[in-house]
This record gives C-alpha cells, structure tokens and sequence, in this order.
C-alpha cells in the first residue's frame, strides 16, 4: 500500500502546474473550478514534500549502474494532459467542473497503474532527470543480466554505465540520488 501512496502523490504532483493555469484561467468565470484547482494545487505541493519527506528516511545504498537509458524525453509526451486548461471554455457549469474531475480520475489511474509515475514536471523543475537503469549493489558484479530495470531520478545530467551512484529506494522500480547524499566511498 506505500507504494500506491506514493504514486498517487507523484501523480498529483506532477499536474501542479495544471492546477496552477486552471486556478488562473477560471478566477471570476467558475467559483467551483478556481476552489478545486486551488485546493488540489496545495495539494499538490505537499504531496511532493511528502514524497521528499518519505524518500529521505530510507538508507542510503551504494550502486553501480550497468545500463542506462535518460528518459527525460518521456516528459514530452506527458506534456500532452497539459493542454486540457488551454482547450476550449472555461468550466462554468457543474458538469464542465465534473468532466475535469473524470478526466484527472482516469487520467490518475492510468498513471499510477503504469511507467508513467516517475515522469514528473516539479522533479524536472527541481533539477532532477529521470533514467532507467539496472543497477546493484554488489559492486564488482557486472552483469546485468539479472537485474530488473528500475527508474532513477537523479541531478546527474548524464549517466553513464559503470558509473557508482549512492541512492535511497523509494519503491520497488524506483531510486532517488539526493545530491547530499554524496559521492559513493572508495570501497572497490
């Protein structure tokens, strides 16, 4: 159940700016929608300072990576929900208002049900960048043959395979590099 929890904060938080435009584009037009936009924009922002919160109670681990892949370019795509504020009216009316609150239901199960949770516009606006990767702990192994793909968030810009990452696991597909956490130690 964390693992839900999480994903559910992620994905409310990853449509902050959303609120955000919603908030300005219905002020004066729609009472309703100016509510629920603020509110779920405050939302929102706690949510990721929750995730923060939970992601820097786990123990730090030291990680080599062995394959790498940016997945920055994902965001682009994720991009797309984003047009909803600035299509057509503003919802002046209670069934406009319900129409978005379906559409951020659907759209928010298939998020959190999918690959998509770590894609992310406040971690991208915090400086983080998304990879995904296969990485492990035994740190003379070197054969990722085994290892499942697990998504890393990171300020690295690059990445790049046999590089040495001290990380926290947030979930059981998810890693966060936290700048503080420092350079792995010389235990090679």
């Amino acid at each position: 159940m964390p693992n839900r929890f999480l994903r559910a904060l992620l994905f409310l938080s990853s449509y902050a700016p959303v609120f955000l435009i919603l908030a300005l584009k219905s002020h004066g037009d729609s009472f309703a929608l100016f509510r629920l936009s603020v509110a779920l924009l405050i939302g929102a922002v706690i949510g990721i300072l929750i995730f923060w919160g939970i992601a820097k109670r786990h123990n730090p681990q030291e990680m080599v990576v062995l394959t790498v892949q940016s997945r920055d370019a994902d965001l682009a795509g994720y991009l797309v929900g984003y047009l909803l504020p600035f299509v057509g009216a503003v919802a002046v009316d209670w069934q406009d208002v319900l129409a978005f609150i379906l559409f951020f239901v659907f759209v928010g199960i298939i998020y959190v049900n999918s690959r998509m949770i770590y894609v992310n516009p406040l971690l991208a606006l915090a400086g983080y960048h998304l990879y995904e990767v296969q990485a492990t702990t035994d740190l003379k192994k070197r054969d990722a043959t085994y290892l499942t793909p697990q998504f890393l968030v990171s300020k690295r810009e690059w990445l790049r395979r046999e590089d040495e990452v001290v990380v926290r696991r947030v979930m059981a597909d998810a890693l966060i590099e936290f700048p503080k956490d420092g350079p792995p130690s010389d235990s090679k």
